[in-house]
């Protein structure tokens, strides 16, 4: 979810990998919308990862993670 738009990019997956993850990363946000200064997720293992790290590394991305108690941070 953007935060000052509201706006929401969502696929539907068979399984959420890591995998997965980044590659919806890069083809439906990054090569769409460019490059997120904040990337906030809550704490799933599959969203905390090294491949994850490595994306936000590669283009300079905060990986932030909400408190699941919270859940409102995540712009819901």
């Amino acid at each position: 979810i953007d935060y000052f738009t509201k706006w929401i990019e969502a696929i539907t997956l068979a399984s959420v990998t890591a995998k997965a993850v980044a590659r919806f990363l890069k083809r439906d946000i990054i090569a769409l919308y460019g490059v997120p200064a904040t990337l906030i997720t809550d704490n799933a293992k599959n969203l905390n990862n090294k491949l994850i790290d490595e994306l936000c590394a590669q283009f300079k991305i905060l990986h932030r993670n909400s408190s699941p108690y919270h859940s409102q941070m995540n712009g819901g």
